[in-house]
């Protein structure tokens, strides 16, 4: 792109960057539709005069900080670069925005070129553009490197943190200036701040402005706090806060705010209360169904559409009554089905099988062509092949003798296919007693997550009702002698070769004594799967090292032999943690084929036998004890200890654990190596051998990331075995954490600066995820993890209000993964993870197919 065009149509792309210069975020998926839509001479203008941009200039010709939304940070260099060759510039013009290292130097330049300001800026006065330009102008940012605050200020004094994190040893002079009228100055160094030495290892950050008291009195103006070498503005605050306010005003504002804090606590108190209406329990789900599924559906009106769909049931492993309760609930349907299939065996039930085919035509027929066809053994996948190649229409739907489908399932899932899936699969239940009976509860939701391969060779994800597109069944056929595996069979290979799949969070479907593959089945099936893919691989059934009890899959990587492996352990003294834990990984060698390194940190520690016992530790030859001096900065020390280090798998441990299961190198390293996984983690618990860990849950509403199982017993499995099988998963805790040592390095390491203590492993987590790479929790690695009795609980204001900052950077930061794919939509967020259902959301098509594609 080297011309602005002006009756183009533009990119995804485009429009992208376009709503990032002009509103400091990305356009939503309706502004994205209709812009897509128009020629970039609309969208470009309207972009320019949005409320948001008028809000940006307002606070630019007020000489504010641009620091808001995504102007918080640089413009990056994909966006300087669209910006420089997108629009109509003089040739000086873009030269220099391609140098532009921050927003007021990229808008300053762009708006005065007098070929941008033609087509875009025509309308605005002169006025009005030339206060604009002198604004940026006054708000250019020399030196980003510097950061700081301000803490508080008064009459006197004003105190605060600054520091150059570029040289975080430099002393800083700040100054304080009034109306640009110079007034006093401090420096830096003057004492230790709890926030701002964060940003810096090097000494203390804090500093104090004095001045003549009263000297700042009787103004109205806006004070300003620079670093006067670069002259970065730290903070600003306006001086009519220092006129002492009258008596009975002081007693006034007390007055309020005592019954702010009383209607507070009056509040706090219905808050369990109010959290407990807000959903159902997961053991309540009979009544959670009626309320939310049970009422829609009987708002539904049958037969009120047509779908370009063929329904195929399977009736070769079920009963004449099974099938006519599928075939009644077809009935039913909001949308037609163009064509109605069924296959039944030719044994002693078949005229049975048939003459509820012909009752059902005779009821029902009509709209939907119905066929019932008797099959030999062994003859389903030909079968299944052939009716499915031979049908006009582009979806079939594959549904067992015995699942009742709701009255919108056909509808639904011809949706999803329309939005672009390849297969689509969806939640279900059980009913206990007869569908037409009052007693019939609905029982054992399977609330399904989006498509995850590893999981899928371990259980039947994607269950027995699929929607299929007929090129894909052409491309693949499903493959005969695997009996009721046949299903499963053909989504392993299609997911393989690159398959959409769609989970569909509505619970569509359910079932009575509808047998899946059994785990024998299921083991044949994913043997020759990787066979085919991973011969490295070896398959069984999976014993869980706590005994839990499971019907799954154990998919065993194999870890090349001399592997190396280093583990790293940071310590300040606590030998009463150190040293079981050393020990454990001590123990644990022979049980693991890697070549086991161990790293210990000490980060200063001061007791004489923790000295001594570091030295034996360092006679160890295969052990390295490094110093790290300086505050406790857990992402530093580790980036440190690993700087130089040559291995395979970095694995980084807390002091405060112990090992369980003694080949658990192994089982993360096996993880770690695989190309396509950047981080895996294990499966924790804590001293009284409750579960601590077994992944992360995102969090969209509240603490943004949730460790999942926490307080479920050893032995239990979690909701769908999850505790106990390796998967995809959002997050997994440092404190234990498996990486390759190359995407360690391409991650450039943890963020020590944002994240010194809280966060830094989510932060590197969501960054490996936004690389492409997959986050793994291994659920037979299993340790002790005495949770944060290292450096202990956040029981401080100084240390909540860190932990508050991580979470808020982390949302700033990574806000646009809070909608965690592996975690169904249908459970409350408010609530432990898996126990509380909440209303279902309604479903975007367009949004489900798109993150199934994007997490697959």
């Amino acid at each position: 792109m080297t011309a602005f065009r002006h009756d183009g149509i533009p990119t995804a792309q485009d429009i992208e960057h376009l709503y990032r210069l002009a509103c400091g975020r990305s356009p939503t998926e309706a502004e994205l539709a209709a812009a897509v839509a128009e020629s970039m001479a609309t969208s470009i203008p309207r972009a320019f005069r949005s409320a948001e941009f008028k809000a940006l200039r307002s606070r630019v010709v007020r000489r504010l900080p641009i620091d808001e939304r995504a102007y918080v940070s640089p413009p990056d260099d994909a966006l300087i670069r669209w910006t420089a060759d997108f629009f109509p510039l003089a040739q000086e013009t873009r030269e220099a925005i391609r140098a532009a290292s921050s927003w007021p130097r990229l808008l300053e330049l762009l708006f005065r070129d007098w070929r941008f300001r033609k087509r875009i800026a025509r309308e605005w006065r002169g006025i009005s553009l030339r206060a604009f330009l002198a604004g940026l102008r006054s708000i250019q940012q020399p030196s980003r490197s510097i950061v700081g605050a301000l803490d508080a200020w008064s009459d006197a004094s004003v105190t605060g943190w600054a520091t150059d994190r570029n040289f975080p040893d430099r002393v800083l002079i700040v100054e304080l200036r009034l109306g640009g009228r110079f007034v006093a100055a401090g420096r830096t160094g003057s004492h230790t701040h709890p926030v701002g030495d964060r940003w810096s290892y090097a000494g203390a950050t804090g500093f104090e402005i004095s001045f003549p008291a009263g000297s700042l009195a009787g103004t109205d103006r806006l004070a300003e706090v620079r670093e006067a070498s670069t002259g970065a503005v730290l903070g600003r605050f306006e001086t009519r806060d220092f006129r002492a306010p009258p008596l009975d005003s002081i007693g006034q504002i007390r007055a309020e705010l005592a019954a702010l804090r009383e209607m507070i606590h009056r509040i706090e108190s219905k808050l369990p209360e109010f959290n407990a209406a807000l959903g159902f329990a997961l053991d309540n789900y009979d009544e959670y169904h009626r309320t939310y599924y049970g009422a829609s559906h009987q708002r539904m009106v049958a037969g009120a559409a047509d779908a370009a769909m063929q329904v195929l049931v399977d009736a070769t492993r079920g009963t004449p009554h099974a099938l006519e309760r599928t075939l009644a609930a077809l009935a039913q349907q909001t949308a037609c089905p163009e064509e109605i299939t069924v296959l039944f065996a030719e044994d002693d039930l078949r005229h049975e099988m048939q003459l509820a085919v012909d009752a059902f035509v005779d009821r029902f027929g009509g709209r939907s062509r119905v066929s019932g066809h008797a099959i030999a053994d062994n003859a389903l996948a030909a079968l299944m092949n052939e009716r499915i190649g031979g049908t006009q229409n582009a979806v079939s739907l594959l549904v067992p003798a015995g699942c009742t489908l709701a009255p919108d399932a056909v509808a639904v899932f011809a949706d999803a296919m329309r939005a672009g899936a390849d297969i689509a699969y969806s939640d279900s239940d059980e009913l206990v007693g007869d569908p037409v009976s009052l007693a019939a509860r609905h029982v054992a939701p399977t609330f399904r997550q989006a498509f995850d391969s590893t999981l899928a060779l371990q259980q039947d994800l994607c269950g027995p009702v699929l929607a299929l597109r007929t090129t894909l069944v052409a491309k693949l056929s499903f493959r005969p002698g695997l009996g009721s595996a046949c299903s499963y069979d053909f989504v392993l290979r299609a997911a393989a070769g690159g398959a959409g799949m769609t989970h569909i969070p509505r619970v569509l479907y359910n079932f009575c004594q509808v047998a899946g593959p059994d785990q024998q089945e299921r083991l044949a099936v994913v043997r020759e799967h990787l066979a085919g893919t991973d011969v490295s691989a070896t398959v069984e059934p999976l014993r869980d090292f706590m005994e839990a009890p499971t019907d799954a899959v154990r998919i065993q990587w194999a870890v090349p032999a001399q592997t190396s492996v280093v583990i790293v352990v940071p310590t300040r003294d606590r030998l009463d943690l150190l040293m079981p834990c050393l020990g454990s990984i001590e123990a644990s060698r022979p049980e693991n084929r890697v070549d086991l390194k161990l790293i210990v940190i000490d980060n200063q520690s001061e007791l004489p036998e923790t000295r001594s016992f570091l030295r034996r530790v360092a006679e160890s030859p295969y052990a390295t004890v490094c110093r790290f001096d300086g505050a406790f900065n857990w992402a530093a020390m580790n980036n440190f200890a690993v700087r130089d280090v040559s291995a395979d798998v970095f694995v980084f441990l807390n002091n405060d654990t112990i090992v369980l299961s003694p080949d658990c190198w192994d089982k993360l390293t096996a993880q770690a190596l695989r190309k396509e996984v950047g981080a895996a983690g294990a499966r924790l618990f804590f001293e009284d051998g409750t579960v601590q860990h077994a992944g992360v849950v995102m969090d969209e509403w509240h603490s943004f990331a949730t460790h999942e199982g926490v307080g479920d017993a050893a032995n239990a499995p979690g909701y769908l075995d999850r505790h106990l099988l390796t998967r995809e998963v959002s997050m997994v805790t440092g404190a234990c954490l498996a990486t390759r040592s190359a995407v360690f390095r391409e991650m450039g390491g943890f963020d020590a600066t944002a994240f010194p203590v809280e966060g830094n492993d989510t932060d590197y987590c969501l960054r490996v995820r936004s690389r492409g790479f997959k986050v793994m929790y291994e659920g037979q690695a299993c340790l002790y993890h005495f949770e944060s009795k290292s450096r202990g609980y956040n029981d401080d204001e100084a240390k909540q209000r860190r932990a508050f900052l991580a979470t808020q950077t982390l949302q700033l930061r990574w806000g646009h993964y809070a909608r965690d794919p592996y975690y169904n939509p249908h459970f409350d967020r408010l609530a432990p993870p898996f126990q509380r259902l909440q209303a279902p959301r309604p479903l975007n098509f367009t949004q489900v197919t798109k993150e199934s594609r994007n997490e697959s």
